[in-house]
């Protein structure tokens, strides 16, 4: 399951996102919003994720499972959170000042 996690954050998500960015300029403005927020959450997931990998194992004795989860998830749950994130932002107006 862990393996599938991090294959679709690694691959998937940019796939969809890339999908999604094709003709950006015609599509709606929470088409928009998404595409940023996944593109946002993903490049703060791989960063969290490559952190997480390249720190040393002595760091990790006590909560192997934290580690696990950031390294396999931290891609896939990124998307997630920035296309939440800029779902919830699609109803507030904008106001003018």
């Amino acid at each position: 399951m862990h393996q599938l996690a991090l294959v679709a954050g690694l691959f998937g998500a940019p796939i969809v996102l890339l999908s999604v960015g094709h003709r950006l300029r015609y599509r709606t403005r929470l088409a928009k919003r998404l595409f940023f927020g996944g593109v946002v959450g993903h490049t703060c997931g791989l960063i969290v994720s490559v952190v997480a990998m390249l720190s040393p194992a002595v760091s990790w004795a006590g909560g192997a499972d934290m580690r696990t989860l950031l390294v396999y998830w931290s891609m896939l749950g990124g998307v997630a959170l920035g296309c939440a994130a800029a779902a919830m932002r699609h109803g507030h107006a904008r106001t003018r000042g």
